[in-house]
C-alpha cells in the first residue's frame, strides 16, 4: 500500500513538472504615466523584475497598454524615463507599446499626432527582431508573433480610439493569421466599474469606442480570444467581461489600470501564465515594489486557453 502511494506521489510530481515546463508567461504593464511623472524608479523596477524572471517564469512577451507618460509632447524627461526603463527589455524580451490619450503630442486633442511617441518608440527600434510583424501609422498600431511548444500567438496592438482605417489594418492582419490564436490590446476599451465596453471614444471624434471595436473587429474574428486594455480607473482599476463571439466561443476581456492606487499603482502588473496542457491561463496581479500578490477574485483568477 505504501509503495502504491509512493508511486502515485511520484507520478503527480512528474506530471506537475511536465505541466510547468510546458507553460510560459506574458506580462502586462498597464498605464505607467504616474510612474514616469512621480515615481520614476517604479517602472524600472517592473522591467528589471521581468528581466530577472525571464527564465524561471518563461516570460515570452511584455505588453504595455498605453499612457506611457502623463504630459504628451510637453515633458521630454518623461519620455526619456519610459524609454530608459522599457529599454531594459530591448533585445532581451519581445514587447509592445501603444499610445494612449496621454501619449499624443497634445494630450486629449482629437486631431493631435503622436510624433513624440514615434520618435522614442520608432519602427526601427523593433523591426530588427524576428518577432516584430509590422505596423501602421508609424508604430502607433503594431503586431508581433510568438510561439512555444506548438502554441502560436499573434498579438495585435491598437492605439487609443482606433479609427476605421486602424481597424481595417488589424482586420487584414488577423485574417492572414487564422492559424494563430490572437490577443488584442488597446488603451481604452472596457470600464473598470462595470462589466461593459466603453460606449464612446475617449477623445477622437473619428475614433471607435470599445463597443465599436467589439462589433467591427473582435466579434467576427473567432481566433481573437483575449482583449487587454487599461485607461479606466474609476474604482479599483480591474474588471473582466466574457462575451460570445460569432462562433459561440467565449472572448475574455480584461481591464487593468492601477494609476489611482498608492504611489501611482505601486508597480502592480499582470502575470498571464499560459499552461497549454491544462488549456488554462492563470492570471495574477503582482507588485515588484511590495513583492506581494493581490489575492482577491478580480486580481487572481483563471481563464480558458482555446485549443485552436
Amino acid at each position: 500500500m505504501v509503495g502504491a502511494i509512493a508511486l502515485i506521489a511520484m507520478a503527480i510530481v512528474v506530471v506537475t513538472k511536465i505541466v510547468i515546463q510546458d507553460s510560459f508567461t506574458i506580462v502586462v504593464l498597464p498605464d505607467t504615466q504616474n510612474y514616469v511623472r512621480l515615481h520614476p524608479n517604479t517602472l524600472c523596477k517592473q522591467t528589471e523584475w521581468i528581466v530577472a524572471n525571464k527564465d524561471n517564469l518563461r516570460i515570452l512577451f511584455a505588453s504595455q497598454l498605453g499612457d506611457l507618460v502623463q504630459n504628451g509632447g510637453y515633458e521630454m524627461d518623461e519620455w526619456q524615463s519610459i524609454s530608459k526603463c522599457m529599454g531594459l527589455l530591448d533585445g532581451v524580451i519581445p514587447y509592445a507599446v501603444i499610445p494612449g490619450n496621454h501619449d499624443v503630442d497634445r494630450v486629449d486633442e482629437g486631431t493631435s499626432s503622436a510624433t513624440i511617441f514615434n520618435e522614442f518608440f520608432p519602427i526601427a527600434r523593433f523591426s530588427r527582431y524576428q518577432w516584430y510583424g509590422g505596423s501602421y501609422k508609424g508604430n502607433q498600431n503594431n503586431f508581433q508573433t510568438i510561439s512555444r511548444n506548438g502554441i502560436q500567438l499573434l498579438i495585435v496592438n491598437l492605439e487609443v480610439d482606433p479609427t476605421d482605417d486602424d481597424l481595417s489594418w488589424a482586420q487584414g492582419i488577423v485574417q492572414k493569421n487564422r492559424d494563430k490564436r490572437v490577443i488584442l490590446t488597446t488603451h481604452a476599451y472596457q470600464y473598470d466599474d462595470r462589466s461593459s465596453r466603453s460606449s464612446s471614444p475617449h477623445f477622437r471624434t473619428n475614433g471607435n469606442s470599445g463597443e465599436d471595436v467589439w462589433q467591427k473587429l473582435v466579434r467576427d474574428n473567432c481566433n481573437i480570444f483575449l482583449v487587454l486594455s487599461g485607461h479606466f480607473h474609476h474604482e479599483d482599476g480591474e474588471n473582466r467581461l466574457v462575451s460570445k463571439n460569432a462562433c459561440g466561443n467565449d472572448v475574455n476581456q480584461l481591464v487593468q489600470d492601477y494609476q489611482s492606487r498608492e504611489n501611482g499603482g505601486n508597480g502592480l502588473l499582470r502575470i498571464l501564465r499560459f499552461t497549454p496542457l491544462l488549456h488554462r491561463i492563470f492570471v495574477q496581479t503582482y507588485s515588484p515594489v511590495s513583492q506581494q500578490y493581490e489575492l482577491d477574485t478580480n486580481s487572481m483568477f483563471q481563464i480558458p486557453l482555446p485549443l485552436h
